[in-house]
């Protein structure tokens, strides 16, 4: 029986089916495979790059992006990929930049949930201008380190000071 040529990317896995935190390494797994869905090996050096296919912003994605599947491989394994921002239905695209031409590989969406809490950011003031003994309000949330809003585990007591000038 002859196996059919390789013709295409197939990403297989994303953390192993576990959900995705914002900022914690995760792997990915890419295979090559042939028309009829067989796992195939590549014929030369494939180099294969991640990206953001859809749902997400490309400057949130880290780790090393990049990856050869050697010749007579079929498979890469993309480690310590992170994604600092959260989303609800990201995708990420394999694609070859160099060796044989194979079609791209979009990942089944999946989200990417908040870190834990650390630290609190004012996200709004309210009125923009504040006049001299007149009621304002202030927004404070809780965020993880990448600015992902998130919520504390209990009622958190939040003081307010002027950081700088007088107050006047």
């Amino acid at each position: 029986v002859n196996a059919l040529p390789v013709t295409k990317l197939d990403i297989t896995s994303v953390n192993a089916g576990n959900q995705v935190v914002a900022g914690t390494p995760f792997n990915v797994v890419v295979i090559s495979r042939s028309a009829n869905n067989a796992v195939a090996k590549v014929t030369a050096d494939t180099t294969v790059t991640l990206s953001v296919a859809a749902g997400g912003t490309a400057a949130k994605l880290g780790g090393t992006l990049t990856g050869v599947i050697p010749s007579g491989g079929s498979s890469i394994t993309f480690s310590g990929i992170t994604y600092t921002k959260t989303e609800a239905a990201l995708q990420l695209r394999a694609a070859v930049t160099a060796g044989p031409a194979l079609t791209q590989s979009d990942s089944t969406a999946f989200s990417v949930v908040p870190n834990v809490p650390n630290k609190l950011a004012i996200t709004a003031i309210a009125p923009a201008i504040v006049k001299v003994n007149t009621a304002f309000s202030v927004n404070v949330q809780s965020q993880d380190a990448f600015g992902n809003a998130v919520n504390v585990a209990a009622n958190t007591a939040v003081q307010l000071t002027v950081k700088t000038g007088t107050g006047v």
